[in-house]
């Protein structure tokens, strides 16, 4: 769950002033969320509307049709909440309030409109709990002054969206009552009823589903010899079998993290086909899909079985992508061409939240449909190879393979003939065979070479030649063979620093920077918690305030590989599905201590005024970000941005 704590005051102030700073804006997950509201003209001061009762009826009514099966249920939710004395409120899909019940300990729940009938999307309420969870489909709690409409910060309101079984959201559960009894264990509750609820509208649809009912599903996956998995209209993995769930270990249960599609494109597979292509770490398979449909024929579900395919081991082939044309035939060229629009979910499988990210993204798409080169500039850790792989889904060339190789990991000799192959014999070591290497095994496709930055001078050279001409030999042999393919190059270094210095190539750097694309770090991400959240699915459901706390404060120098580590290893160590942070690497924990800076309200009352060559300093450190300049340097944020302020002409 994704909880929206108060912003300082400081950063209130000057947001209704209007002099919040882009950066500020976009580092506060709250602030862009209140942006979000204000361009729609949502005043905090607002109005609190609400409908005529005989339309709240007509509501009352279609929520109830939905959960007729699990009407008993939702009741024995709601009493128990209220009786703890907050409020239990179930609204539509639209955010009216339609059931509200309890709020013995909320005096006012009349003047902030917690009745049946009242409207809380966020074009109504601003940033709340029912509102933003509708809006972003996911479970949110907002606390306090995180309200957008400030005769709510005093309450605390957790929300979460119930799906059907297609994945469209049906209505919103929430648990609302006065901040001073603000339990973070109601999180929980109102995520574990949601949890129940979907599972027996779940179970509703597929007793209507023909020819197979969900325990005959269950029972065929159970005892099929091959990895099996049911995968849902919503996008997620339901249930998989013992031999599934080793074969998928670390990868995202969902349809776009297995398969690189979404649901509805893999439901087209299924009919025209029966079967698709997916590659895991363990290898390349094909799965073969058996549809499970509703009596109305909808698809609610795909029976997918992994079989293995027989894949060179070089060439890490991926699925090809629906309805984008293959690359013409011809010598590899800088011209950007137009080509058919990128399928839109190529790039799904980068999950984000953050403006920084969307962008890159954005551009990336861009330029994907393109034949210029891509470089990627951005640390280890950060997801190069999953934007060059989103890059090759995007691109003209989807249909060919994707070919990565790391060029740090290699001896230059080594590297050299995984780059170009090698004749039969041609060295001691080398296959009786030969190997036409990795330019060879990219013709018609993309290849993507990590960390360029440290190729040897010499093979610089030879790649040069080979991007001009198309034209590359193996080692060992003097017969020219030909390969066309897109080239996608990523470093961490300062490249344009190397070239002036002399440690690589001015005349390759200009050849494979035709376009280049900046991926942020976490610590520059204002979504750590989106990532957190797609991390721990579905092993855990929420986060304890003390994780929550460690997850901001902690600088992850490893970047999203990092966290996704942590977090596996946070849900190793849950009992209850609740992520705290005794549960997380013990190595990051201590060393939170070396990562993170006291807060400025704590720091001893004789230090020193801070000076603008320290400012100056830490700013450029955190290359740019000052939140993460405020942390080094042991201060607010605020205290950063007047500093800088007052030096403006």
């Amino acid at each position: 769950m994704l909880v929206l704590t108060p912003p300082s005051s400081d950063a209130v102030q000057r947001f209704r002033r209007g002099d919040a700073s882009p950066d500020e804006i976009r580092d506060e997950q709250v602030l862009r969320r209140w942006q979000r509201v204000a361009r729609r003209g949502v005043l905090a001061q607002g109005p609190a509307f609400a409908l005529a009762s005989n339309d709240l009826i007509t509501r009352q009514e279609q929520v109830a049709d939905v959960f007729r099966e699990t009407r008993s249920e939702l009741e024995v939710w709601t009493n128990n909440i209220a009786s703890t004395g907050v409020v239990a409120l179930v609204a539509d899909a639209e955010g009216v309030i339609v059931r509200c019940q309890g709020g013995s300990s909320l005096s006012r729940a009349a003047e902030v409109r917690l009745i049946e009938s009242a409207r809380w999307d966020e074009d109504a309420r601003g940033t709340n709990a029912i509102g933003t969870a509708l809006l972003e489909g996911c479970d949110i709690g907002v606390l306090g002054a995180a309200h957008y409409e400030e005769r709510n910060h005093g309450l605390f309101c957790y929300a979460s969206p119930v799906h059907d079984p297609y994945g469209n959201i049906i209505a919103v559960l929430d648990i609302t009552g006065p901040i001073e009894a603000h339990d973070p264990r109601y999180a929980q509750q109102v995520t574990a009823a949601r949890a129940r609820l979907e599972q027996a509208i779940r179970a509703r649809a597929y007793a209507a589903a023909a020819p197979a009912t969900l325990a005959l599903v269950d029972s065929l996956l159970q005892r099929s010899a091959d990895p099996t998995l049911l995968l849902e209209a919503s996008g997620r993995v339901a249930t998989a079998n013992a031999a599934a769930r080793a074969l998928t270990n670390n990868v995202p249960l969902t349809c776009a993290g297995l398969f690189r599609v979404t649901f509805a494109e893999l439901v087209t597979r299924a009919h025209r086909v029966g079967e698709v292509m997916c590659e895991l770490p363990t290898g390349g398979f094909r799965v073969e899909l058996e549809p499970v449909q509703h009596s109305d024929g909808r698809v609610l579900a795909m029976l997918a079985t992994f079989k293995p395919a027989t894949v060179r081991s070089v060439v890490r082939v991926l699925p090809p992508a629906p309805f984008i044309a293959t690359a013409t035939a011809g010598p590899a060229t800088q011209t950007a061409k137009a080509v058919p629009a990128a399928s839109p979910s190529a790039f799904d499988i980068i999950v984000a939240d953050d403006a920084q990210v969307n962008a890159a993204k954005h551009r990336a798409a861009q330029f994907a449909q393109t034949e210029l080169p891509i470089l990627l500039l951005a640390e280890t850790g950060t997801g190069k190879e999953l934007f060059a792989r989103a890059i090759h889904r995007a691109s003209p060339r989807a249909k060919g393979p994707f070919v990565a190789l790391n060029c740090g990991a290699l001896t230059p000799s080594l590297l050299e003939s995984e780059l170009f192959g090698h004749a039969p014999g041609a060295f001691t070591g080398a296959t009786r065979a030969g190997s036409d290497g990795v330019v060879g095994a990219a013709n018609g496709g993309t290849l993507f070479l990590d960390e360029i930055a440290e190729m040897p001078d010499a093979l610089q050279a030879v790649l040069l030649r080979v991007l001009d001409e198309g034209v590359y030999h193996r080692v060992g042999e003097t017969r020219p063979r030909q390969s066309n393919f897109r080239l996608v190059s990523a470093t961490c270094r300062a490249l344009p620093d190397m070239v002036m210095q002399g440690k690589f190539r001015r005349d390759l750097f200009f050849r494979i920077q035709g376009a280049y694309i900046t991926i942020p770090t976490v610590r520059e991400r204002s979504d750590r918690f989106t990532l957190v959240q797609h991390f721990m699915q579905p092993h855990a459901h929420a986060i304890a305030d003390d994780a929550a706390a460690w997850i901001t404060q902690h600088s992850w120098p490893g970047n999203v590989r990092e966290l996704k580590s942590a977090v596996a290893h946070a849900c190793a160590m849950t009992t209850d599905g609740v992520l705290r942070r005794a549960h997380f690497p013990e190595s990051l924990i201590s060393s939170a201590v070396t990562n993170v800076v006291a807060p400025a309200a704590v720091a001893p009352a004789t230090r020193a005024p801070l000076s603008d060559a320290e400012i100056d300093a830490a700013v450029n450190a955190a290359a740019g970000n000052i939140s993460d300049a405020a942390r080094r340097l042991g201060v607010a944020r605020s205290t950063v941005y007047r500093a800088r302020a007052k030096r403006k002409p």
